[in-house]
Order: C-alpha cells, then sequence, then structure tokens
C-alpha cells in the first residue's frame, strides 16, 4: 500500500471558528477512516495534526478541527491530501516512504542505562558517552532492549535487527515488509 492507496481528504473550506481552525471537506473513500484523532500528511513534511469529526458514511464528508494551530501555507481549499490514523506518528510512516533511508543490519547488544532526574520526574535514556546533568547510571548494560518502530516488538540482545543514524530500529520482519517495499500496509493491522 502506497501513499496514493490511502484515503484523501480533500479541503472544501477553512475558515476560524472560534479559537479553532476548522476544514471541511470529503474523501475519495472512507475505507479505515474513523473520527478521532488524525494527520493529514503533507508533501512538506509538515503534516498536520487534529480531530476528525462529524464524518458521514454517505455523503464522504467530514470536518478535521486543528484546534488553534494555524493551517500550514500548502494546505488550501482544493488540497487533497492522504489521511493518517492519530494511532500513528508521521516520523513512522516519513521513515517507511522514505526510499533512500539507511538501515543498517546490527546485532542488537545491551548497553548503559542513566537515570535523568529532572523537576518533572525521572526518566531512562540510554548511555551514549555524553554527560548528562542529574543523570546517573542505573547499571551496566541496563538498556536491555529496544522496540520496531513498527510492530513495538523487543528486540532484545543477540537479536538480528535494523537500525538508523536516530536510533530507530525495526526488527527483521517490519523492515522486509515495510521498509525495504515502502509499505503502508502496517497502518491497517498487518504488522
Amino acid at each position: 500500500m502506497q501513499l496514493s492507496d490511502l484515503p484523501h481528504f480533500t479541503v472544501d473550506s477553512i475558515a476560524l471558528e472560534g479559537r479553532d481552525w476548522v476544514l471541511h471537506g470529503h474523501f475519495n473513500h472512507i475505507e479505515h477512516v474513523t473520527e478521532g484523532s488524525c494527520w493529514l500528511y503533507l508533501p512538506s513534511d509538515y503534516s498536520f495534526h487534529g480531530t476528525l469529526e462529524a464524518l458521514s458514511r454517505d455523503t464522504l464528508r467530514a470536518r478535521f478541527n486543528a484546534g488553534i494551530e494555524e493551517p500550514p501555507a500548502d494546505l488550501a481549499v482544493g488540497s487533497s491530501v492522504p489521511w493518517i490514523d492519530g494511532y500513528w506518528e508521521i516520523q513512522q510512516v516519513s521513515t517507511v516512504l522514505d526510499q533512500a533511508h539507511v538501515w543498517r543490519q546490527v546485532v542488537f547488544e545491551a548497553s548503559d542505562a542513566l537515570v535523568c532526574s529532572t523537576p518533572q520526574g525521572r526518566w531512562w535514556r540510554k548511555a551514549d558517552g555524553a554527560t548528562q546533568t542529574g543523570a546517573e547510571l542505573v547499571f551496566p548494560s541496563g538498556w536491555d532492549h529496544e522496540h520496531c518502530l513498527i510492530c513495538y516488538c523487543h528486540i532484545d540482545p543477540g537479536d538480528t535487527a535494523f537500525t538508523d543514524p536516530d536510533d530507530e530500529w525495526l526488527c527483521q520482519q517490519c523492515h522486509a515488509k515495510y521498509a525495504l517495499t515502502n509499505d503502508l500496509r502496517f497502518m491497517f493491522g498487518e504488522a
């Protein structure tokens, strides 16, 4: 499944309603479309997040409420843009669609883990050699797994997987099924 196969929302009007920017429009088809959190995927890779409301299964019309966020300049009346369920992050979709994305096959090894204390609380991060104010080593080899960017399965020490320069990870299956083929089927329950 490619970007062109996704449901496309065509913008019929853009208006500021109270404090919210609202787009009214219609879909070319509504297979998999649900009301709620979603993205309109823009060619600029900005992508626009909001809430799909008032979806009519008869007329294919809907309302996209962006809240107070102003629509980007390249989203105009007449634009037809792919709809993406809000469960997914745009980074996941963009990474899979990027034909030039560099993946390196590796065997995952555990690394040191840090716990960082901030006014907002404590959080974990992988020790990467950089010093972090307020961070302390939890224990050697404490970063003992990663998660696949698409299916979220554990990638454990000794597992062969794929990683990129941004330290994103894919399991072997998702790399073969989705990244190599730039296939978006994972968004519809196939991952």
